[in-house]
């Protein structure tokens, strides 16, 4: 009994305890509704905000890009097709390769997209088309 009890005190104290992104100072700058649609209450937002701020995320993007980056210098050039590109028909590493390609965009797109709804768009002091970084990987995007 006082088990449950203790528990359900923990419980009360993690939920009280609990701060709202929108009364955190780190994020002043952030808009009322992401995309219009989001709200800055919506736990999915939050969720998305401390993703997209926490160094984790950054540090595995930064070592995406410098995989994606090294796997580019890797493709065999001996083999080529009528475009003069690499050849995937006749060399197994340009195969993988262009696979491998794939997972990145996809990658880079879910990055794009959750940095979107966590931030915003074009309104806002924070949103995603404010920073340079993010419009240099948003034309990449848009590229590719």
């Amino acid at each position: 009994m006082s088990t449950s009890l203790n528990i359900l005190v923990d419980n009360e104290k993690d939920q009280s305890s609990k701060v709202s992104i929108k009364d955190d100072d780190r994020f002043p700058m952030l808009v009322d509704r992401s995309l219009g649609l989001l709200p800055l209450e919506s736990l999915h937002r939050q969720w998305l905000i401390k993703i997209c701020c926490g160094s984790t995320f950054d540090s595995f993007i930064l070592a995406i890009i410098i995989i994606n980056s090294i796997s580019m210098a890797c493709k065999d050039y001996r083999t080529i097709n009528e475009n003069y590109e690499p050849d995937v028909e006749h060399s197994i590493r340009n195969f993988l390769l262009d696979k491998a390609e794939v997972v990145f965009t996809i990658i880079f797109v879910i990055e794009c997209l959750m940095k979107i709804l966590a931030f915003g768009f074009i309104f806002g002091k924070k949103a995603y088309l404010r920073s340079a970084w993010n419009v240099f990987d948003f034309v990449i995007i848009l590229s590719r």
